[in-house]
């Protein structure tokens, strides 16, 4: 028996003891305390936990991907960057390509060939493969952006409870663009790392050296890395201006100050990194300022002012960010900083002139907005129970971020030993049907595209080799998948085509005045567009003796507008003899 007292017997390790170590985890002053997680902490991995469940959700989004993959594999096999667009012979082989994202396209399709021989199997099973690990790296990268802008409202509100806050509307406003599948979204998480490294009161020396490291990331990998830079000066000039306002001695506070020599360097480190430690050299600067200019590109709506004039859109959510901002300082005891103020009337601003800018101006709201509820929140005493950090629950809050992943769609794999099939993990209006029928290949879904099969096999035998009409979102997977000799007359990088080309094109998008002739002369056999987007169009090809529509899904319901196809073949009779390029129709260059 033992002499000891229940009461004098030391603690079990479930019951608060010491572990194997001799570490206490009850003990608030142990080692480990400074990684246990409050009830602030908990919150915070129940939302990135709901983040990873949610974006692993959706399939592979088929528009701005499949041609930065067919990119990256380019790159891959000629080892070096193309000097000219190598993929479409009707781009302008005139004028040099820039490819800000070449980093983005080789990782894509290194992670996508190492999905394929993963997967293993017939050629669906290797898409298959490919594609599930790039969604997977997606979500994981889209989590991790949305926990990095957490961290950074963290430091500048001193609240963890506020920073969950902060991720989920985060969440909840970007869930959309957050799930699709582009380069601008490693740009997102580069925006998002630096954000969190720049919210310090004073930048510590480790962030300094840390922040060029991305911005060269950043800059070889999406051409925004620009909007760093104006991150870093924003913080540099709002910082000099709080010296400015709050000492007599401002220019001497100025010259001593250690937050701005910290930025400064930062700054000037980065822009040094940057001109030096990509393929362009200093002239990356100059190229992406022609970027943004390209006037093919205002036929996108991310590239045009919001339309405050429309029943549904993206101005709805600008609004509501302007109301929040609006309402967070009529309730805060202090008015907005200067470098609040700047961030307001800079990247508060540029969403009136352009839509896409919604994505660098979403994630400064909150943290704009977070340390004034919390002084608000303080003055009503509302500041709730302390919370003390504790080790089961930083133990919970893993395990929770555990379930999360396995109950996921992107755990499938793991847990039945093969990826998700095509038709599930793929956007359902990715052509990879179409793209089958042309290539003489059995399609996924034969029932979808059976007529369409038929009339191709019947009139052009069997593979199709000829000219495809088709929007530029389609032809992204298009161009991916189809060979050199069948050709898409569009895809997204709008900005790689001329002008009065890309012209031709949309008039054939509206189904406008020369349609027909246009697509004549290209000697294009087959159209491919989605039914919704292109009414026009479609009903002249439906009323058309030359034209046998093969696929039409107006009547069919769906969740959007991209999941309904329509598809028509020319019929042979009609098909056009041989013809001289367009004089706009560039010749294709040997690689």
């Amino acid at each position: 028996m033992s002499s000891q007292s229940p009461v004098d017997q030391p603690l079990s390790t479930y019951d608060g003891g010491p572990l194997g170590s001799g570490i206490d985890w009850s003990d608030p002053h142990s080692p480990l305390a400074p990684y246990y997680l409050t009830r602030g902490g908990i919150l915070a991995a129940v939302v990135l936990g709901c983040a990873f469940f949610l974006l692993s959700l959706p399939p592979l989004w088929h528009t701005d991907f499949w041609v930065h993959l067919k990119y990256g594999q380019w790159i891959v096999e000629h080892r070096s960057l193309p000097q000219y667009e190598p993929l479409s012979p009707f781009t302008d082989k005139q004028r040099p390509m820039f490819d800000a994202m070449w980093l983005t396209q080789v990782g894509y399709y290194q992670l996508f060939r190492w999905g394929e021989t993963l997967a293993g199997g017939d050629r669906a099973q290797r898409l298959a493969g490919g594609v599930e690990l790039i969604r997977l790296l997606h979500t994981i990268v889209a989590v991790a952006a949305v926990g990095f802008v957490g961290l950074a409202c963290r430091r500048v509100a001193n609240s963890v409870l506020w920073a969950s806050l902060a991720m989920l509307f985060l969440l909840v406003a970007m869930l959309t663009p957050l799930t699709v599948q582009r380069p601008q979204l490693f740009g997102f998480l580069c925006f998002a790392i630096l954000l969190a490294l720049i919210s310090r009161p004073i930048l510590t020396r480790w962030a300094s050296g840390i922040i060029p490291l991305v911005m060269v990331v950043w800059a070889n990998g999406h051409g925004s890395f620009v909007v760093g830079f104006g991150l870093l000066g924003l913080f540099l000039i709002g910082r000099a201006l709080d010296v400015w306002r709050d000492h007599e001695d401002w220019w001497g506070k100025i010259v001593r100050d250690q937050a701005i020599h910290r930025l400064l360097v930062a700054l000037i480190l980065s822009l040094a990194a940057v001109a030096i430690l990509n393929p362009y050299g200093p002239h990356i600067y100059i190229e992406v300022s022609r970027f943004g200019s390209h006037p093919n590109l205002r036929s996108f709506a991310e590239w045009q002012p919001l339309n405050f004039s429309q029943p549904t859109g993206g101005h709805w959510l600008y609004l509501a960010t302007v109301a929040l901002l609006v309402l967070t300082q009529l309730v805060s005891p202090k008015s907005f900083s200067p470098l609040q103020l700047l961030l307001i009337v800079t990247f508060g601003v540029w969403p009136l002139f352009q839509q896409r800018a919604m994505t660098w101006w979403l994630p400064l709201v909150p943290w704009i907005a977070a340390p004034h509820w919390v002084a608000a929140t303080e003055r009503w005493g509302w500041s709730g129970p302390t919370s003390i950090p504790d080790f089961r629950r930083t133990v919970l809050a893993i395990l929770l971020l555990i379930l999360a992943v396995i109950v996921s769609p992107a755990s499938i794999w793991l847990k039945t030993g093969s990826p998700r099939s095509v038709p599930a993990a793929l956007h359902a209006g990715t052509p990879y049907d179409v793209a089958a029928v042309l290539q003489g290949e059995p399609a996924a879904s034969s029932e979808r595209v059976r007529e369409f099969a038929r009339t191709v096999r019947q009139w052009y035998g069997d593979r199709y080799i000829g000219r495809v009409f088709t929007s530029e979102v389609l032809g992204e997977y298009l161009l991916w998948s189809l060979p050199a000799d069948t050709p898409v007359l569009m895809f997204n990088h709008a900005q790689l085509f001329p002008e009065n080309y890309w012209a031709d094109c949309l008039r054939v998008k509206s189904g406008g005045p020369g349609w027909w002739e246009f697509l004549d002369r290209m000697r294009v056999n087959v159209v491919v567009v989605e039914v919704a987007f292109h009414p026009a169009l479609c009903e002249e090809i439906r009323h058309s003796t030359r034209w046998a529509v093969v696929l039409d899904e107006s009547t069919i319901p769906a969740r959007d507008g991209y999941s309904r196809l329509f598809v028509a073949v020319r019929r042979p009779e009609e098909a056009p003899r041989p013809v001289a390029p367009m004089p706009h129709e560039p010749k294709r260059n040997a690689p």
